[in-house]
C-alpha cells in the first residue's frame, strides 16, 4: 500500500509552477516600483537642480541623510542619485512604468544611459530587451556590437554610440541590483 496518492508527483509539479509563476510576478512588479521611484528621485533632483545652483556636493550630502533616514536600503549612494537624475532627464515624461525602459531591471538602464547618447537607440533597445528578456551581458554585447545595424529603421552614426562616459552622466558600475531594492 502507498502512501503518496496517484497523481500527487503531478499535483507537486503544477504547485511549483504556480509558486515560480507569483513569486516572478512579484519580483516584475517589485522592479517596477522600484524603476518608478527612481525616476521620481531622479525627476526630484532634476527639478531642484533647475530651479537651484547646487551640484555634485549637495548630492553626495543627499546621499549621506538618505543612508542616515532609509539604513537598510540600498541604492542611495552619490552615484546612483546621479544615474536616477540622467534616467529622468533621459525619459522625461511620465509615466515610465507601461514604457518598455519602466520594466527593465535599474542595471539595465543604468547601461542603456552609460552607452548610448541617442534617445532613438536607447529606446530601441529598451524595447528588444524588454520583449526578449536579456541578460545585463547580452545588452551590453547586443550595443557593442552594433544589433540596430542590422535592424530598419534606425542607422546609426558612431557619435550616437558612447563607448565612455560624458562629464554629464555618472560613470559607470558594475553591481546588478536585486528584485527588492536598488544598488550602486
Amino acid at each position: 500500500m502507498s502512501l503518496v496518492p496517484e497523481g500527487y508527483g503531478d499535483l507537486v509539479d503544477l504547485i511549483g509552477v504556480e509558486v515560480r509563476a507569483t513569486r516572478l510576478r512579484a519580483a516584475r512588479a517589485a522592479n517596477t516600483e522600484l524603476v518608478r521611484m527612481n525616476w521620481r528621485i531622479g525627476r526630484l533632483i532634476l527639478e531642484r537642480q533647475q530651479t537651484q545652483p547646487w551640484g555634485s556636493a549637495v548630492i553626495r550630502r543627499l546621499a549621506l541623510d538618505l543612508r542616515r533616514e532609509f539604513p537598510d536600503m540600498t541604492g542611495l549612494s552619490a552615484t546612483n542619485l546621479q544615474y536616477m537624475r540622467a534616467f529622468a532627464a533621459a525619459w522625461p515624461t511620465e509615466p515610465i512604468s507601461p514604457r518598455s525602459v519602466g520594466k527593465l531591471p535599474w542595471g539595465h538602464i543604468r547601461t542603456l544611459l552609460d552607452q548610448l547618447n541617442d534617445p532613438t537607440l536607447r529606446d530601441w533597445y529598451a524595447d528588444r530587451d524588454a520583449v526578449n528578456g536579456w541578460s545585463r551581458q547580452v545588452l551590453e554585447h547586443h550595443i557593442a556590437t552594433g544589433l540596430h545595424r542590422g535592424s530598419a529603421p534606425h542607422r546609426a552614426t558612431s557619435s550616437t554610440i558612447s563607448t565612455r562616459l560624458t562629464p554629464t552622466r555618472p560613470r559607470r558600475s558594475s553591481r546588478t541590483p536585486t528584485s527588492s531594492t536598488s544598488s550602486d
